[in-house]
């Protein structure tokens, strides 16, 4: 791998052409070559080093993150400076990741790990911790991977950083996946399944339940598998990832395969066909090809097996998949070896033997070995079926297979029988036994193990599922209360508003009513304050007149009077008596009567009502006579008038007027007739 600058100009001009389409190496090496300050091509550099090792080339990539280091290092003072290192670093370690030199991965990441710390990138540590626990687990190295994802995980959960530790959860998942322990690997899918639900991270939930249903289907809890298989299958549909929606259909087929749901699993691989199909993913829709054949062969449907075993061989063939390849000749093998024409069999056997050698892929030789080998069993051909026992025999104990050495054994004590070496054969049976057993005995073990992890596990999310049917019964409880409450503010404030529609509905009647009533009234007052005035003014109409009428009176006493001062110088005597004897009995009808007086007074009454009450209450000492002069001087008659009426002389009238003065003692200075007006 080159490092230096001229070859990371070189990379880049050779790199152009193949990215024509603006694609992303090229719009990033364009947006570099327009930068002006160095803090933004440090930056350039690290994105685009990631997007050349994407695009497969690592040793432009590896320049790129070299250049980055280089620039970064001649920026002084810069804030960024460090957490950038820690950027081109990782890229270096990622470029050595995807090469497979997880030693020299590991040293780079660890590199940018020391210089997060220095520099207190808590967030940036939690994920560096975990790209070194990445370079042992994909070593196969367990168990040193495991405290890594534990410490990553911790520093998570303290950041309350969900997403990263729901990583770190399907990371450990993975882990103990790997390791067999399938009960600690549900308890890590589970937990970040949880992280990912409470952020609404719905890519992370689909990747838990289809690692979820992935231990589901090794410990044949089928329908639990199908559970998860789906709910991933949604979430994906949903979001229109078509190549993860193609996934879980064939996930989903394989499921109803183990089953023995032929119908079901043909239904659904083909579903993932057709997508893999629309998209153009040919290494799909060759592994399709191969599903389906296994499918049909399950259905006795050798013609349609053959056929899309060779669909997906001519396909692997066009885009050159050796291992895949490979495979399929095993199969149509198989498919040949099943009806027993061996010729056509150990044909493709011998091919798939062939390129599984060439390419070196272990589980291929693995079966293509084992196949020939039973071949020629059947065949009686011992020696050519021993020496594919013994060329597989190797293949098995250096990659530590051990679970495939017990049938290695049997057909190895079957060959060793059939030749008379007995003592051999008795060895290899014996082995056979052994391992058998133990495998059982481990298979068991780890079954027992499971299902006392299971239990544990089911145990633990009972609690928590009781706990969270607590919560949910206590928020429910918290919900139904606040909604009765709702309900009941809701329904007083109904009734508030019903009581107050039917109080202002019947204020405005009663203001309707009560306007009619006041108007009833009004014109009763009305109506009565007319007749009151009609009233007084007849009264007064009838004082007046009988006021007049004994004013008139009056006169015409004044005039007998006059007249019988004529007839004073009359000389007949006896004519002289008569006629004084007429007018002194006409001079004798004044209005001291007690009939003129009631009758004055009843008229007076009605004019000025309560006059009389009032006068007695106010000046108690009154006589008659004087309320006589008082109600005449309140009509406004002259003092001669009033003599003439009452009988006595204009004088008596003065001195009668003087001496009710002083009684009534009004205020100095008011005149009289005036105070007698205003009572």
């Amino acid at each position: 791998m080159f490092k230096n600058y001229l070859f990371f100009i070189i990379c880049l001009f050779f790199a152009t052409p193949l990215f024509s389409k603006q694609s992303p190496v090229d719009s990033l090496l364009q947006l570099y070559q327009r930068e002006q300050y160095d803090t933004a091509k440090v930056r350039d550099l690290n994105n685009l080093s990631e997007a050349l090792n994407d695009a497969g080339l690592s040793d432009s990539a590896y320049s790129c993150a070299m250049r980055s280091i280089a620039l970064n290092a001649t920026i002084k003072g810069w804030p960024r400076g460090p957490y950038c290192m820690t950027y081109s670093y990782s890229a270096i370690s990622n470029v050595y990741f995807d090469e497979g030199d997880f030693k020299l991965s590991r040293e780079n990441t660890l590199k940018a790990l020391s210089i997060a710390q220095k520099a207190g990138y808590t967030q940036r540590v939690a994920r560096l911790i975990k790209d070194v626990g990445d370079t042992y687990a994909v070593a196969g190295d367990y168990d040193r991977a495991i405290p890594y994802y534990e410490n990553s995980l911790k520093i998570s959960e303290a950041l309350n950083d969900r997403k990263s530790g729901g990583d770190c959860c399907n990371n450990l998942g993975n882990t103990y996946n790997s390791k067999g322990e399938n009960g600690m690997a549900l308890i890590y899918y589970t937990k970040a399944m949880k992280l990912y639900k409470e952020i609404d991270y719905t890519k992370g939930i689909a990747m838990s339940d289809v690692a979820l249903g992935q231990v589901h289907i090794t410990e044949e809890k089928y329908d639990l598998a199908l559970s998860n298989f789906f709910d991933a299958l949604r979430i994906q549909e949903k979001e229109g990832r078509k190549v993860k929606i193609a996934s879980c259909y064939t996930n989903i087929g394989e499921i109803y395969f183990k089953q023995a749901d032929y119908s079901k699993a043909l239904e659904y691989h083909l579903k993932g066909l057709k997508i893999k199909q629309e998209i153009g993913n040919k290494p799909g829709i060759a592994n399709s090809y191969e599903a389906l054949g296994q499918v049909m062969k399950a259905k006795a449907d050798t013609a349609g097996a053959l056929n899309y075993f060779k669909q997906g061989l001519a396909l692997c063939k066009e885009i050159g998949d050796k291992k895949k390849y490979a495979s399929l000749l095993i199969d149509i093998g198989g498919m040949y070896h099943d009806q027993e024409n061996d010729e056509k069999a150990l044909a493709y056997y011998q091919q798939s033997m062939k390129l599984s050698e060439e390419i070196k892929d272990i589980d291929n030789l693995d079966n293509v070995y084992g196949s020939i080998a039973k071949i020629y069993i059947r065949q009686k051909k011992y020696t050519e079926a021993e020496t594919y026992t013994n060329k597989r025999l190797p293949v098995l104990m250096e990659n530590q297979m051990f679970d495939h050495l017990p049938s290695c054994y049997l057909d190895m004590s079957e060959i060793y029988t059939a030749t008379n070496r007995y003592k051999e054969a008795y060895t290899c049976y014996k082995l056979y036994s052994e391992l058998n057993a133990k495998r059982f005995s481990r298979e068991n073990t780890q079954k027992l193990t499971a299902i006392e992890l299971n239990y544990e596990f089911e145990k633990k999310q009972a609690a928590i599922q009781s706990a969270q049917q607590q919560k949910e019964a206590s928020i429910q409880a918290e919900n139904s209360r606040k909604q009765i409450m709702l309900s009941a503010v809701i329904t007083i404030l109904t009734l508030i508003l019903v009581i107050a529609v039917l109080f202002i509905n019947r204020q405005k009647l009663k203001s309707q009513k009560d306007k009619v009533i006041f108007d009833q009234q009004e014109a009763l007052l009305l109506s009565e304050k007319h007749k009151a005035e009609e009233e007084l003014l007849s009264a007064k109409k009838l004082l007046d007149n009988y006021t007049e009428s004994l004013l008139q009176k009056s006169n015409m006493i004044e005039d007998f009077k006059e007249e019988i001062e004529k007839l004073n110088s009359l000389k007949s005597e006896a004519l002289y008596s008569e006629k004084i004897e007429q007018l002194d009995s006409l001079n004798k009808l004044i209005i001291l009567t007690n009939d003129d007086w009631d009758k004055f007074k009843e008229l007076f009454e009605q004019v000025y009502k309560g006059f009389f009450v009032r006068l007695k209450d106010k000046f108690p000492t009154l006589t008659n006579a004087e309320i006589r002069l008082i109600c005449l001087m309140k009509l406004n008659i002259d003092t001669k008038q009033m003599a003439n009426m009452l009988g006595v002389s204009p004088d008596t009238i003065t001195k009668t007027k003087y001496r009710l003065r002083k009684k009534v003692n009004p205020a100095e200075g008011t005149d009289f007739d005036i105070f007698v007006q205003s009572l």
